[in-house]
């Protein structure tokens, strides 16, 4: 498990330095030459790309403290710690939107300068990048079950989404440039979209830091694989909890009454087994012994 653990580390923060550094040059190229060639809505997308560092940093710090090991203060683990970093690259990325929003929506009364075609071009470059990046750290997240890293992932799918109108708005306004207020509203379209993913962020993180329980299939999962071991007359009163990367569940089974405390307890154990050695993303196991045919 302590091996896992490294290694889970050390790919989030491998992935994760080397999103940072792609971000840094993007942000650098899109703000730059957002500001040379006239253009807010890059302008608005190298401020997203620069918001990303920030959700880089927090992956970076909190990987080190969501893998460490229980101990006497966190007996569970300390996986409410890498929830509580989705939330809050939910939300910077939220207030990022709305800041966005609003530079542009006062920006639509006021006279623009069509944007030079660099800037489109800076665009593009931006949605290759980060539509790359983002499948790259998704599979990453996938395979170390890591939801931080996954939020981070999506922060770099919606850089690259929203790279996409905002070239659109910049080519159009290179094209006529009478129409430069196009430049503004596809600023609006951008974060718009970064709400959208903010709440896709936020809701299933917060759902975690309330206790929601695993879904009814994975709940009927483990009363499939509870009830099939030998031994196993019924099992109930199934809960669970998600912290961090996986499943803490606890359940009660039901053997014969008759049945002594040592065999008892060796079903329990192969119950813990089963599930534990299941694709359920368990990290532990409690099972309660009851004899059958008394249980409350």
């Amino acid at each position: 498990m302590a091996s896992n653990t490294s290694e889970s580390t050390k790919t989030i923060s491998r992935v994760t330095w080397i999103g940072a550094a792609v971000n840094v040059a993007l942000s650098a190229i899109k703000l730059i030459l957002g500001i040379l060639f006239h253009s807010a809505t890059l302008v608005a997308d190298g401020i997203h790309s620069l918001s990303d560092l920030i959700s880089d940093a927090a992956v970076l710090i909190g990987v080190r403290f969501w893998n460490a090991a229980p101990d006497q203060d966190h007996p569970y683990g300390h996986g409410r710690i890498e929830t509580l970093v989705t939330v809050f690259i939910a939300v910077m990325l939220g207030v990022v939107s709305l800041g966005i929003a609003k530079s542009a929506y006062d920006s639509l009364g006021q006279p623009q300068e069509a944007p030079g075609i660099p800037a489109a071009i800076a665009a593009a470059i931006s949605i290759i990048a980060k539509e790359i990046l983002f499948h790259w750290t998704a599979r990453s997240a996938k395979r170390v079950s890591s939801s931080a890293l996954y939020a981070n992932a999506w922060h770099h799918r919606s850089d690259a989404l929203s790279s996409v109108p905002a070239f659109l708005a910049i080519l159009l306004a290179c094209i006529y440039p009478e129409i430069t207020f196009i430049d503004a509203v596809g600023a609006l379209i951008v974060s718009a979209m970064l709400l959208v993913m903010a709440l896709k962020l936020l809701i299933p993180a917060l759902s975690q830091l309330t206790d929601r329980g695993a879904s009814e299939d994975v709940c009927t999962k483990i009363h499939s694989i509870a009830s099939s071991i030998p031994g196993v007359r019924d099992a109930h009163a199934i809960r669970t909890r998600q912290i961090g990367q996986g499943y803490f569940i606890d359940l009660h089974i039901e053997v014969d009454p008759t049945m002594n405390i040592v065999e008892a307890h060796d079903i329990s154990e192969k119950v813990e087994h089963e599930i534990m050695k299941d694709s359920l993303d368990v990290v532990d196991v409690v099972v309660h012994i009851e004899p059958y045919g008394q249980a409350n």
